[in-house]
């Protein structure tokens, strides 16, 4: 029944510094990408209110410098017609003449507005029109025939239009759908047009009018938005890689060393130090973790003296409450008894034990004697070895019968329970006048007994459960006889599962050629046979379990 010990040896399994949870570098990652991702979408939504305004006022720009162009025109042509109309009125020509001799040159030098839209075309779906006194008298769109009503065909709102821009000079928005129904589908620029532009100014008599669909004013939009896209993008990727760089050389990679050095001290190598470097802040997280461990290695050595001294007192207290006396009772020559308690730490859970069984106070010729052994070791085990011994002595010294003694230990061990600790024990009473034994093994390792008839041989018979499991268990008992020279082997599974340097286990066959080899011995000089042997075969491998060993010979 092995256990560890107890003391502050390290922090081992502390968890302090390994988890599954993401670490700084991905929170980092993660929050730089929802940075550069809500720079891109306001970047980008800015460049795309900017290109609209831009293309907007390159429109404006350029629908004024056709209307602006063909109010010059307009004006030349009426100059033309004027001072044609002069010279024909000075010769006293008359018009009809004029007209009937050459109708289309007539026709071009009177008329103010003449061929001004000849072969004119802004673009392939945009309107240039002439107004006089709301007649469309020219127009390279067939949409807008000459002769038509404007206010007719574009509707009220377009013509509110003409005069909201005539007013301000300014373009105006008018709906495009419906009025231009080619347009309205898909445009000449791979867009529906729902609106256009329109910029009037007034030459005149006459009104130009120039009219570009939205398709028109933002023909570039869609390409310079994808190429300042590529451009953002690139930007904020280089970004991006530059900044998770820069974390990683400045803050993770000492956050890692920091963390390394404090798994090396949590896994109990407290001699390491962080290395105070890098920024203020982290030369200041260096100087605490290394002041913190140098005060938390004077606390643990603190704590080990402290712990020890109370060990050392408590292995002393237990070591006090075992038979040490040898020989135990010289003035009895019929048996001789002799037993050792070797614990593999500070304070043990085996324990031995033997006394005189005094009946109703009058003279006795029986001997009790038993070896035990607590599940656990350290503290708890041995406080519970105290109880348990006290126990069954009280229990055997009340002049109860073997089985009714150890039932009625069993009992008391058993009740409040809550660590579910327990006890295997061999114990006997012999009546050394006749040489009769009465035994309970309670889940104990067999002993080896000695008699003349059958040699050494093992006593496997268990007559009940460990003490402290449950409560109301009965106990058989067990019995022999014995005569003189017979010997008794006690011992617990320190012995027999005691192991070598590497790895194999002393065993019940090497503990039996071990005392055939001592047969002629006393109970002292077997039991520290024995006790060599074992430190023997192990050697150099540490002790994991208690080792207790009690011999018992008759005389």
């Amino acid at each position: 029944m092995k256990s560890s010990g107890i003391g502050i040896r390290s922090l081992e399994g502390s968890g302090v510094i390994k988890s599954d949870r993401i670490g700084i570098r991905g929170l980092f990652r993660i929050a730089i990408l929802i940075v550069v991702v809500l720079a891109f979408a306001v970047i980008a939504a800015i460049s795309y209110s900017n290109v609209t305004a831009d293309e907007r006022a390159k429109a404006e720009a350029s629908i004024r410098s056709e209307v602006n162009y063909l109010c010059l025109q307009l004006e030349s042509l009426g100059n033309r017609a004027d001072a044609f109309n002069q010279i024909t009125s000075s010769f006293g020509a008359k018009p009809q003449e004029l007209e009937s001799k050459d109708p289309e040159g007539y026709h071009l030098l009177s008329d103010p507005v003449g061929d001004v839209l000849k072969g004119y075309t802004l673009a392939e779906t945009g309107t240039v029109a002439i107004v006089a006194d709301g007649m469309v008298v020219a127009s390279d769109d067939k949409r807008v025939p000459v002769g038509s009503n404007v206010k007719e065909l574009l509707g009220d709102e377009a013509d509110g239009a003409i005069d909201a821009s005539l007013q301000s000079t300014q373009a105006q928005v008018i709906p495009y759908k419906g009025v231009f129904d080619e347009a309205g589908g898909e445009g000449a620029y791979g867009e529906g047009d729902d609106e256009a532009f329109l910029l009037a100014s007034q030459q005149g008599d006459y009104t130009v009018m120039v009219i570009e669909p939205m398709s028109m004013v933002f023909r570039d939009r869609k390409s310079i938005m994808v190429r300042e896209v590529v451009v953002l993008n690139v930007t904020l990727i280089v970004v991006f890689l530059i900044v998770d760089r820069l974390l990683n050389l400045v803050v993770a990679r000492r956050i890692d060393k920091t963390n390394e050095a404090l798994e090396r001290i949590t896994s109990g190598e407290l001699e390491t130090r962080v290395e105070a470097k890098g920024t203020r802040e982290f030369r200041s997280l260096a100087s605490g973790i290394n002041v913190t461990v140098e005060a938390l290695q004077g606390w643990i050595a603190e704590a080990e003296t402290r712990m020890d001294s109370e060990l050392a007192a408590a292995r002393a207290i237990q070591e006090s409450a075992l038979p040490r006396t040898f020989p135990a009772f010289p003035e009895i020559p019929k048996f001789d008894v002799y037993a050792i308690m070797d614990a593999a730490r500070e304070v043990g859970g085996d324990f031995y034990d033997f006394f005189l069984i005094d009946e109703n106070g009058s003279d006795s010729s029986k001997l009790a004697f038993l070896v035990a052994d607590v599940s656990g070791k350290g503290v708890p085990a041995a406080l519970l070895m105290m109880k348990a011994k006290a126990q069954v002595r009280r229990e055997l010294q009340s002049g109860l019968e073997l089985s009714e003694a150890i039932q009625n230990a069993n009992r008391e061990l058993a009740e409040g329970n809550s660590s579910s600790m327990f006890v295997t024990m061999w114990v006997g009473v012999l009546d050394y006048e006749t040489g009769h034994v009465d035994y309970v093994n309670a889940g104990h390792n067999p002993p080896l007994i000695w008699q003349k008839e059958s040699g050494w041989c093992w006593l496997r018979e268990r007559t009940g459960i460990p003490l402290g499991l449950r409560v109301n268990r009965p106990y058989k008992t067990g019995s022999l006889d014995c005569g003189a020279g017979d010997k008794f082997l006690l011992y617990t599974d320190g012995v027999t599962e005691a192991l070598s340097e590497g790895g194999e286990q002393y065993c019940e066959e090497r503990l039996e050629a071990a005392a055939s080899a001592c047969l002629e011995d006393a109970p002292l000089e077997l039991v520290e046979a024995l006790r060599r042997d074992v430190a023997s075969f192990a050697q150099d491998a540490e002790q994991f379990d208690d080792i207790t060993i009690l011999a018992l010979a008759l005389r």
